[in-house]
């Protein structure tokens, strides 16, 4: 769930550990994007606040897992070091909120760890 992947010359040393919180309102910027918003699940505040949570300086970048709808930034994200370690076809019952069908499709989704 990171706003966008780290670029080929960034790497996860430059990421500092934030408090829930402050992940949480980075993160709630990444959802109010008009173009990439409908890409992000809407995880609430109480969920960040059992995980460790991390951003650039930027406050772009935020873990070294993440998910991802498609393969567009599945591949994005693989130039940046992560892998897949799990792909789940995409369930209509899960979509997220702001989901356009006739834009997006259905594609799968993406577990990935950095793994450089």
């Amino acid at each position: 769930m990171t706003p966008r992947a780290p670029a080929p010359d960034e790497s996860l040393e430059d990421l500092h550990e934030v408090d829930a919180e402050r992940f949480y309102a980075a993160f709630q910027l990444a959802l109010a994007d008009p173009v990439y918003g409908a890409f992000f699940a809407p995880y609430e505040l109480a969920d960040f606040q059992h995980m460790r949570c991390f951003l650039a300086e930027d406050g772009k970048v935020g873990a070294d897992r993440l998910d991802c709808i498609g393969d567009v930034l599945r591949r994005l994200y693989e130039r940046a070091g992560y892998r897949v370690v799990l792909t789940i076809p995409w369930d209509d019952r899960y979509k997220p909120v702001a989901w356009e069908y006739h834009q997006y499709g259905r594609p799968d989704i993406y577990m990935m760890e950095y793994q450089p």
